[in-house]
């Protein structure tokens, strides 16, 4: 997050695009939070959305609660 937000949007979406996640449901939460911080701040519809996706195909439950409501 602090690469994208020092401009280099770039480096930031291929080392978040390049990590798929771990099996572990609050990982895949946090994840996919800050990766829709990244790509809503760069304005990148589309990214926000694959990223929804790989998260709400994983599922988490209960698990990271918090965060839920910041990517809904």
């Amino acid at each position: 997050m602090a690469t994208a937000l020092h401009g280099d949007l770039r480096t930031a979406q291929g080392v978040i695009d390049g990590w798929n996640g771990p099996d572990d449901p609050y990982a895949v939460t946090a994840w996919a939070y800050y990766t829709t911080i990244i790509a809503s701040m760069a304005g990148d519809a589309d990214w926000v959305l694959r990223a929804i996706q790989q998260w709400t195909v994983v599922g988490t439950g209960r698990s990271a609660a918090e965060q839920e409501l910041y990517i809904r």
